[in-house]
């Protein structure tokens, strides 16, 4: 059977770990600094043309991935998956905030095509991925969740929240995981808010003391595990 693993920049070593046919590394910063651009996102897992800054292909070791074809490199990622009959996406996302980012990110865009989500699977990555030494994890037993529909729902729900310019969408967002929502992907959801907001004040200076009313709010969801961590 294909996999693929798509992971954070803390998850690199997975390429010489040898547990799929391709890895595929996220690069992005999500915790500080401006946020990139939907078409920016879009362009970037995507097929490439010339005007791309960078390409989700770019940090794909192309020894690691040889039943990939050179030309079809350029192609998105989404048509790499249905042409190559990947049989398996993994997220392997570690709990780090800029992670958790990544993945309610990829999740909110895996969305746009229901056809993969029989194909998805979360695994619980509830240790550093960055300091994990790949021979261990060529052998490490990481336990595997299927993803569904409310989980994809819950994804959106927090990556437009994390996106808004205002707090509105996040404070609702953590009401909700507050009054019992026990969705694999909405504890991430209030516990990488949580961690990562705070990084990004600088942007929205205007409502920053309704702002840190919304992290005050997320600790009292702190018991809530993440999706790398302690799902369902």
């Amino acid at each position: 059977m294909k996999r693929v693993i798509l992971t954070s920049s803390a998850g690199v070593g997975l390429a010489l770990a040898d547990r799929a046919d391709m890895v595929v590394p996220f690069i992005y910063r999500f915790v500080s600094g401006p946020l990139p651009t939907p078409d920016h996102l879009i362009d970037y897992l995507g097929g490439r043309w010339p005007l791309n800054e960078m390409h989700w292909s770019d940090c794909v070791r192309v020894h690691q991935s040889p039943h990939l074809r050179r030309q079809d490199r350029a192609g998105g990622l989404l048509w790499v998956c249905q042409t190559y009959g990947v049989d398996f996406i993994e997220l392997w996302f570690d709990p780090e905030p800029n992670s958790q980012l990544q993945l309610i990110w990829i999740l909110d865009y895996l969305r746009a095509e229901p056809s993969l989500t029989g194909s998805l699977r979360l695994r619980r990555v509830d240790f550093n991925l960055r300091e994990a030494d790949p021979s261990e994890l060529r052998h490490r037993d990481v336990r595997q969740f299927d993803i569904v529909e409310s989980d994809l729902g819950i994804a959106s729900m927090a990556w437009e929240a994390y996106r808004s310019p205002t707090p509105e969408l996040c404070a609702g967002l953590l009401g909700r995981a507050r009054w019992g929502h026990t969705y694999s992907i909405s504890g991430s959801s209030a516990r990488c808010l949580k961690g990562s907001h705070l990084a990004r004040r600088q942007r929205s200076r205007v409502w920053t003391a309704r702002w840190r009313h919304s992290i005050r709010t997320t600790r009292e969801v702190a018991t809530l595990p993440f999706a790398g961590a302690g799902c369902r």
